[in-house]
């Protein structure tokens, strides 16, 4: 009987420990998984204006696209992604970003395509107010 008793106290503490393991690599508050996804560029906007464009060039070829904001919070109300061949697509998006979040995953229509170029417009959320960092991941 207690053989089995110093066994559960055993397992017990395995599983508080491997617990502890994996909440302490989890990614924290304002942490982004990214992992897997390339990074295409990034563009800091002052509010002042309503639209930017990340020059994303030709890296390679992907199918999916995801948009990440830092630092601030922004309604995002257009996008526009121009492709390598000169084609202009805009997927149906209305995001509001709070604070250091991340869009959905975006399907890019067709076959892998280069992406050229990502123009979006934007605004700024409540009283943020100050500047955000848009990023443009690819996979």
């Amino acid at each position: 009987m207690r053989k089995t008793h110093l066994m559960v106290l055993g397992l017990i503490g395995v599983c508080l420990l491997t617990f502890s393991v994996c909440v302490s690599q989890a990614p924290g508050p304002g942490l982004i998984a990214t992992a897997g996804w390339e990074k295409l560029g990034e563009r800091m906007v002052r509010f002042t204006a309503d639209h930017d464009v990340i020059l994303a060039g030709r890296q390679g070829r992907f199918n999916r696209l995801m948009i990440v904001v830092r630092d601030s919070a922004l309604e995002m109300y257009d996008i526009k992604v121009t492709f390598g061949n000169g084609q202009d697509w805009s997927p149906a998006t209305r995001l509001i970003f709070g604070e250091d979040t991340r869009s959905r995953v975006i399907d890019v229509p067709g076959a892998d395509r280069f992406i050229r170029r990502v123009d979006f417009f934007y605004r700024s959320v409540g009283a943020s107010g100050g500047r955000a960092t848009v990023e443009l991941w690819g996979k």
